[in-house]
């Protein structure tokens, strides 16, 4: 059985990849995240590992692939909107320097594949209304949380190019649920 690591794991999106990672049974989900109550997960708790924490914390994501040995990484853990606007040094803390962190951990630990979630806020300036989105327009974020993302989308690119990593990246559009 493979053991994957969501970090983010009990927010919207998280919980939601960790249900479907539970459903299929050949992956132990090892869910990292900051909250000390994931009441997304209870209906899943006897089928994970939790571990509580930030991503920014290097010796945290060291000490748990050591445990884990996880051969693949679902990041969503995020600084999200309006916080990443008015705290952007915690933005950059978590979202920049807990990625950075994290593919540090992965080469140290022979991880290889980096599923990332990223979001179309990675475009804003410049867009034409109905203009048609594609892997070639320009990408000028209105919000600083569309910068952290560009950053990690071109970075997990060059640690393609350079390192072989498997990094793939998804862009969400809006996403509105509950929490």
């Amino acid at each position: 059985m493979n053991t994957v690591i969501v970090t983010g794991g009990s927010g919207l999106l998280g919980a939601s990849v960790v249900k479907l990672l539970v459903e299929e049974e050949q992956v132990r989900p090892v869910v990292m995240d900051l909250n000390p109550d994931p009441v997304r997960l209870a209906d899943v708790s006897d089928r994970i590992e939790y571990v509580e924490g930030n991503v920014a914390d290097p010796e945290l994501l060291n000490t748990t692939f050591r445990q884990f040995r996880p051969t693949t990484i679902y990041h969503f853990a995020s600084i999200l909107g309006d916080v990443c606007e008015n705290d952007q040094m915690r933005a950059l803390k978590v979202n920049v320097d807990g990625f950075m962190h994290m593919l540090e951990a992965m080469s140290s630990h022979d991880v290889a594949q980096l599923l990332f979630s990223s979001s179309a806020t990675t475009y804003g300036e410049d867009l034409q209304e109905g203009e048609i989105l594609t892997d070639t327009t320009l990408q000028r974020p209105a919000s600083f949380y569309g910068i952290t993302k560009v950053f990690i989308e071109n970075t997990g690119r060059y640690y393609r190019k350079k390192y072989d990593l498997d990094f793939r990246s998804i862009r969400y559009p809006a996403i509105i649920g509950p929490g």
